[in-house]
């Protein structure tokens, strides 16, 4: 583990910037040459095509010699060109690094938005089913800054596939059974110590993978229904007519045809293997559409998953990954170790690739080859038939081999979030334990805010017992809230969080803390806090029989939109409801006199925190040190807050 990450991305991206400078250089002098000898060669040509002054003899070698030259530019042109552009892709990940350590927003970007991270790559992305169907609904998204400009998805998302996205989407919105929330976290934690393999590998997604490749294409292909048997007609009627015509061919050559007979033979085979390229030229082109315009995707990917499968590090979510590679099934092969076996992906992978481009000879400069071979050969058909084959020996292995390159740059990103933040530890994964806090830590700070964040301790629970939050205007108490529910997300995911100490079961999540009425739907302020509670209480009832996953509930002053009476009479009965059915949380409230009422009494833990007030220059000024104390608020600052605007004057 790398003491100052911050140092060290700092240093790879002087180092790269350094040799993106020089790569530079050579990129734009070859460009200039090579534009220079073309026109060269150009004016040597027309000058011997038109025989200028009589010197044919020399233009002729000449332009030959700046021909082979600027041939020779253009390769040299193109080896520096993706040297150049590596260069900024790597530069550009270590950039984001430092991005990511000091909060800067603005500045990290991901290739891909949060909507289309979950489709269509995210039908291939996870390896497991989750444990149960619990999604996170929106709100809670929302309420915990998990998607938007600055949120957790942004400064988490270094993943570059769209399987790996996808997954990493997933594991935030899932809530996942103990068990494998271990598993990844034992997998995290060896990817973490082993900085140059990860660094190496997320490199090779940053740099060899494009953000518009989707590997969903080609697995919809390859997973999805044999050929019609009209297109498996075609494909003998292709052979029969290939065969024909090279029999008839060398028939010709060995002098049993006569020229006319042989010429006429040509042409009626070209005719009619003219009229079966309309006729099956729809169906066909839109299959390759799907598979042969993806070659350069299977030789990105091919490296990816070499890289997976001689994976290094062994625990048993690696090993059902890297097997799962090796193997040309979905489900691991067994246990055997993996080095012991040669990687089953490889020679599918080439495979493929080689029908890809010869499925894609209709593209750029082969067009005319393209053309002679199909109107002769009916190639397309002959290539349809090598596909078909492929995807009936591999097909169903592909969707998990992609699964599993998803899942590892999953894992991969989170190890890559412990290496930004060494300061941060991995929670201990218990389950709850009645009698005993069922959610605890120290020093515990909010994941977005980086190194200014204030941290605290935490204790939810034991059942039976909820957290209350008081304290004045702008304390703190929404961010605290905010800080349990971020890393707790985190946690369960495997990742490490921002704490000292942090132990926690397998949780799902209920927030109710930015309601907002809606006027299109007619629905008051309190009338959505209402429903948003009650959601939360039906919640709570899916997980009150068996303790496999804990509900926990994060409520920010609730109820406000009504008067004080009532609001403390609702707010009574809510807590009461989820008591009863063993959910843990805290709720942050305005209400000092609520750890008096007497149907709470005795279930109420009280916390506050409280802002300080100097003169300075003779203005009054008032700070928060954020910090949580125990016990109710001793302090109150709405009316300060309005005589420091200057609206406690009186006309």
């Amino acid at each position: 583990m790398v003491p100052d990450p911050y140092a060290f991305y700092q240093q790879q991206v002087d180092r790269l910037q350094e040799a993106y400078a020089a790569v530079d250089v050579k990129c734009r002098w070859s460009g200039l040459a090579r534009g220079l000898t073309f026109l060269a060669a150009a004016a040597a040509f027309f000058a011997a095509f038109f025989q200028y002054r009589d010197q044919a003899a020399l233009w002729w070698p000449a332009c030959g010699v700046l021909t082979g030259v600027f041939l020779a530019l253009v390769i040299y042109h193109g080896y520096y060109d993706q040297q150049r552009q590596r260069l900024g892709l790597q530069r550009a990940f270590f950039r984001q690094g430092l991005a990511r350590i000091r909060r800067d927003w603005a500045n990290i970007t991901n290739p891909l938005t949060w909507s289309t991270a979950g489709s269509p790559a995210g039908e291939v992305a996870s390896t497991a089913p989750p444990a149960s169907s619990s999604v996170m609904d929106r709100v809670t998204m929302t309420d915990l800054d998990l998607e938007g400009e600055k949120s957790l998805w942004r400064l988490l998302n270094l993943a570059r596939t769209p399987g790996g996205q996808a997954c990493l989407r997933q594991w935030m919105v899932t809530a996942d059974t103990l068990e494998t929330s271990r598993q990844r976290q034992e997998s995290i934690r060896a990817l973490a110590d082993a900085d140059t393999w990860r660094h190496e590998f997320l490199l090779s997604c940053w740099g060899s993978v494009s953000p518009v490749s989707n590997p969903a294409t080609i697995v919809a292909w390859a997973t999805g229904p044999t050929l019609p048997s009209w297109l498996q007609s075609m494909i003998w009627v292709a052979r029969l007519s290939a065969a024909i015509g090279i029999l008839w061919l060398i028939a010709g050559m060995a002098g049993l045809l006569t020229a006319q007979w042989l010429g006429s033979g040509i042409f009626v085979l070209i005719l009619f293997n003219f009229l079966i390229s309309v006729f099956t030229s729809g169906a066909v082109h839109e299959l390759f559409r799907q598979v042969a315009s993806r070659a350069e995707d299977v030789r990105q990917y091919d490296r990816l998953l070499e890289m997976l499968a001689s994976l290094p590090l062994r625990t048993p979510l690696l090993d059902r990954l890297r097997q799962r590679v090796q193997s040309r099934g979905s489900a691991a092969v067994d246990s055997e170790a993996p080095s012991d076996r040669g990687s089953a992906h490889r020679p599918a992978m080439r495979s493929l690739l080689t029908w890809s481009i010869l499925g894609n000879l209709r593209s750029g400069v082969t067009f005319i080859v393209y053309v002679v071979l199909q109107f002769t050969l009916l190639w397309d058909l002959h290539i349809l038939a090598g596909l078909e084959r492929w995807r009936q020996r591999w097909g169903q292995a592909l969707a998990g081999w992609f699964a599993s390159l998803g899942e590892l740059e999953a894992l991969a990103v989170l190890a890559q979030c412990r290496f930004d933040h060494p300061e941060w530890v991995f929670p201990e994964l218990a389950p709850a334990q009645t009698g005993l806090a069922i959610i605890t830590g120290e020093g515990v700070g909010h994941p977005l805010l980086g190194p200014q964040a204030v941290a605290n301790p935490v204790s939810l629970g034991p059942w039976g017992q909820a957290l209350v939050v008081t304290g004045s205007n702008m304390s703190g108490k929404s961010t605290y809230l905010r800080a349990v529910g971020v890393n707790l997300i985190l946690g369960r995911m495997g990742g490490p969080v921002d704490a000292k100490a942090f132990r926690m079961p397998a949780v799902e999540i209920g927030t109710s803390m930015r309601v907002a009425d809606s006027l299109a739907d007619g629905v008051s302020f309190f009338m959505s806090e209402l429903r948003r509670l009650k959601q939360i209480v039906d919640r709570s009832r899916e997980f009150s029989a068996g303790q496999d996953i804990q509900f926990v509930y994060l409520l920010d002053e609730i109820l406000q939109g009504t008067n004080s009476q009532e609001r403390q009479i609702a707010v009574t009965r809510v807590l009461q409801q989820l008591l009863a059915r063993r959910a843990v949380g805290a709720i942050s409230t305005h209400d000092l006199q609520l750890p008096d009422v007497k149907e709470l009494v005795g279930q109420l833990q009280v916390v506050h925190f409280k802002e300080s007030f100097a003169e300075v220059d003779g203005k009054q000024t008032m700070t928060f040190d954020y910090v949580m104390r125990p016990g109710i608020t001793p302090t109150t600052n709405a009316l300060k807050l309005l005589a420091l605007v200057g609206l406690d004057a009186t006309e």
